[in-house]
């Protein structure tokens, strides 16, 4: 397995694999949730590393703050699949815990570029 340097797109493949294991017992009535929480999992992914290939400073701001809406959706339906019970609560809590992670290492990226750019425009 791949191991990227960059803290933010590795969270980001940790909760992609993580939450494939504990996502595969999920009802197969709720197919359409489960998908939906993978599809956007493999967004965030790609949006990540868009980002981090990009030169144009606003255009890497404009797709971070898209990624962390992703993430704070991805949040929401792993909050939903729990409440409904289709998702014990030891696995939402390590998801979360991964989610969470991710969510951190994103803001400081963006706050990252943000002091960056500010101190370019100086």
């Amino acid at each position: 397995m791949k191991v990227d340097k960059f803290k933010a797109i590795e969270s980001i493949r940790q909760f992609i694999i993580v939450s494939n294991n504990y996502l595969q017992n999920f009802p197969k009535k709720q197919y359409e949730l489960k998908s939906t929480i993978e599809r956007n999992s493999m967004e965030i992914l790609e949006i990540s590393y868009y980002v981090n290939g990009c030169e144009d400073v606003v255009t890497k701001i404009d797709r971070l703050n898209y990624l962390l809406s992703k993430i704070k959706v991805i949040d929401f339906l792993l909050d939903f699949s729990q409440e409904k019970g289709y998702i014990n609560s030891k696995h939402y809590l390590k998801l979360c815990m991964r989610l969470g992670d991710t969510q951190k290492f994103c803001i400081g990226w963006l706050e990252n570029i943000k002091k960056y750019n500010e101190a370019e425009k100086k």
